[in-house]
C-alpha cells in the first residue's frame, strides 16, 4: 500500500508501536511535531480506537484544521432501523434526535461532532 499511498502525493506518516516501521510510538506524537510542516493542509482524516481520534481532533483543532472521523460500529441492518449503530454526538451539535446513526449518518463525521 506504500506505492499507492505516495502515487497520492499526500503527506502522510506512519508508527509503529514497537518501530518495526516508522516511527516508534504514537501516531498523534507524529501530528504534533509535523502539523505546522505541512504546506497548505486542508484537513485531518483519522480512523482508529477513539481515544487516539480524541487526542487528532484536538491536535486538529488546536493548528486550527478541520478533521473527519470514521466511526466504528456494529451495524446490523445497515438501514438505520434496528438502531444498533447510533452514537451520541456532543451537546453542541444540533440533532433532532440526540443521536447519530453510523450507517445512514455516516460513517464519517466532522470530528467535533464527538471531541
Amino acid at each position: 500500500m506504500k506505492e499507492e499511498i505516495e502515487n497520492l502525493r499526500i503527506n502522510y506518516f506512519v508508527s509503529t508501536d514497537d518501530g518495526s516501521y516508522g516511527y516508534s510510538g504514537f501516531i498523534t506524537d507524529i501530528l504534533s511535531q509535523e502539523i505546522n510542516k505541512i504546506e497548505n493542509p486542508a484537513k485531518v482524516y483519522t480512523v482508529g480506537p477513539d481515544l487516539m481520534m480524541k487526542k487528532v481532533v484536538e491536535i486538529a483543532r488546536d493548528n486550527g484544521l478541520n478533521s473527519e472521523v470514521s466511526m466504528e460500529t456494529k451495524m446490523a441492518c445497515g438501514i438505520g432501523a434496528c438502531l444498533g449503530c447510533i452514537l451520541k454526538p456532543v451537546e453542541k451539535v444540533f440533532v433532532k434526535t440526540g443521536y447519530l446513526k453510523t450507517c445512514k449518518d455516516g460513517p464519517v463525521f466532522p470530528g467535533e461532532y464527538f471531541y
